[in-house]
């Protein structure tokens, strides 16, 4: 909560399988205090395996909404580019650079 600047974007990147071991901490709670914190989760698959229904359920679960959005996968191409793009997206209040919106700090 001390490491950003007030107003600046928090951004956190998960990349998982989907698959639980069974000594991980409880994810899905400190993922849920993130994200009540300001923080946007992207998750990124990291094999075939988190393609699984099961497994993929997971990563949107654990991503921020929209999952369309926030949920990735390494064998995808240009996937670092449209992670890149969403960030930059979030910098600019979430408003696409093409269109015309209107954000709480105006058009």
């Amino acid at each position: 909560m001390n490491e950003a600047a007030q107003g600046s974007v928090r951004v956190a990147v998960l990349m998982t399988d989907g698959v639980d071991h069974p000594r991980n901490p409880d994810i899905y709670a400190a993922t849920t205090q993130a994200k009540n914190q300001g923080i946007k989760f992207f998750t990124v698959g990291m094999s075939p395996v988190a393609t699984e229904p099961a497994n993929a359920a997971k990563l949107r679960l654990l991503a921020s909404p929209p999952a369309s959005r926030f949920v990735h996968n390494l064998q995808d191409s240009g996937v670092m580019d449209e992670m890149l793009r969403e960030v930059s997206e979030l910098a600019d209040d979430g408003c696409p650079k093409a269109t015309k919106c209107t954000c709480e700090k105006g058009e």
